[in-house]
């Protein structure tokens, strides 16, 4: 059986369920595997022995549900590059958003298949019509002007 462990883990799942069943005092374990007493705790409260993955269960973001909602909707159904919909996003939405956290924000809401028929119909409409997003946001600026 292969068991998949972090590099720098000193202890496998079964000295950590040793150090679980063990009756002995933490102080004791500590010393005879060489980790601390918290550690000693640790694997004590739990009930599985293997790592857990390091990584964010929630992604920071700093955009709500609902503006994440919009700004896939925009991508969508504008089909907007990603620089483009940063850039509309920073303006009417969000100005503290980061293309990066759109991005993560696109690829968690669409699969692959609709993420990468996105990718190519911006390359399309890119190289088609270079200009076509800025004119696209220059009249959404105008338009919330006027409504303002």
């Amino acid at each position: 059986m292969i068991i998949a462990m972090y590099k720098n883990a000193r202890t496998t799942p079964a000295i950590r369920a040793e150090m679980a069943a063990s009756k002995e005092r933490a102080r004791v374990l500590a010393k005879r595997y060489g980790v601390t007493e918290a550690t000693i705790y640790k694997w004590k409260k739990r009930d599985t022995f293997v790592d857990r993955p390091h990584t964010a269960h929630r992604l920071q973001t700093t955009l709500t549900p609902a503006q994440e909602a919009v700004v896939v909707h925009l991508r969508r159904s504008l089909w907007l590059p990603l620089d483009d919909l940063l850039a509309v996003t920073r303006e009417f939405i969000c100005p503290k958003a980061s293309r990066s956290g759109l991005d993560r924000c696109r690829s968690a809401r669409c699969s692959p298949t609709t993420a990468r028929r996105s990718r190519i119909a911006c390359w399309l409409a890119e190289s088609a019509r270079p200009q076509a997003s800025m004119r696209l946001i220059s009249s959404a600026r105008s338009w919330a002007s006027s409504t303002a």
